[in-house]
């Protein structure tokens, strides 16, 4: 068995990366149902908007699809609707 050296394994990445910016694979995110998550954990606007740490409107304007989230939001709000089960477990323990 070989032991990996992960050091090793970032900068041969970085170097391929400064070599060639496009090599990066990139994944594209479909934009999440919000409304279908907010109903699945059973929240109104203003509680999934808190727990998302996002104002009211920005919620209401991913939800009538006038604005896609982005970065971290749409990170979290994935996974509550591919595993919400594991985001309950995550909440309450």
């Amino acid at each position: 068995m070989t032991k990996r050296n992960l050091f090793d394994e970032i900068r041969e990445g970085l170097e391929a990366y400064r070599d060639n910016p496009e090599a990066l694979p990139r994944r594209e995110l479909t934009a999440p149902d919000v409304k279908a998550i907010r109903e699945t954990f059973g929240l109104s606007q203003s509680q999934m908007a808190m727990f998302l740490n996002v104002s009211l409107r920005t919620l209401q304007n991913w939800e009538q699809k006038r604005r896609d989230p982005t970065g971290p939001a749409q990170m979290l709000l994935k996974v509550m609707e591919k595993e919400p089960e594991a985001v309950r477990r995550a909440l309450h323990a």
